[in-house]
């Protein structure tokens, strides 16, 4: 009997990971299809757009369902949208790097670094932090997002209380940002 378990799992397994790289390639296709910044700018703010609609929803359907097995519904809807927001602006980011200000504005600039801020994992947060990290230092991310990202992010890989880091140097929260950073995330 767990021979046929063991078999039904690494069978999910395999069908599992098929389909992500499917989806991946479905995702990659889009992209490499934006020829200029006007698309590049569409494809963004649809996905900005996606992540602010699912979080309105949630607002509204907490509000309508309080229960417990209600509220771990919604959030597993959270979560899909998010990863699936994750991984197109992962692929964006592979294929055409941190979206330029010169090149693109408003919504779209400020895409994917929201993106990797709701990210359901903090390894991912620190992962995308070198791209970050060069994206505020060329005017690309303002300050007070990023300030945002680097706090939120090292109050959950140290579980300490960052806020109040919202008022002093950037500077400080970056060098110990790339200390998370260097170290890798399982690291505390």
């Amino acid at each position: 009997m767990t021979i046929i378990k063991l078999l039904l799992c690494t069978h999910l397994l395999f069908l599992v990971s098929n389909s992500y790289s499917q989806t991946d390639s479905v995702y990659m296709k889009e992209i490499s299809q934006l020829t200029d910044n006007r698309a590049k700018s569409d494809y963004l703010e649809t996905i900005f757009q996606s992540d602010q609609d699912i979080r309105v929803y949630w607002n509204e359907e907490v509000a309508k369902d309080t229960s417990y097995s209600g509220r771990k519904r919604i959030l597993d809807q959270v979560r899909e949208v998010d990863s699936i927001n994750l991984v197109k602006v992962g692929l964006y980011l592979n294929h055409y790097g941190y979206p330029n200000q010169n090149e693109i504005d408003g919504l779209a600039l400020s895409t994917p670094w929201l993106i990797i801020h709701h990210a359901t994992h903090n390894e991912v947060r620190i992962k995308y932090y070198p791209i970050l990290l060069e994206a505020y230092h060329n005017n690309n991310i303002k300050e007070e997002p990023f300030r945002m990202y680097l706090c939120r992010t090292l109050s959950i890989h140290t579980s300490k209380d960052f806020s109040s880091f919202d008022k002093q140097k950037i500077s400080r929260l970056i060098k110990k940002m790339k200390k998370v950073h260097d170290r890798g995330s399982s690291l505390k």
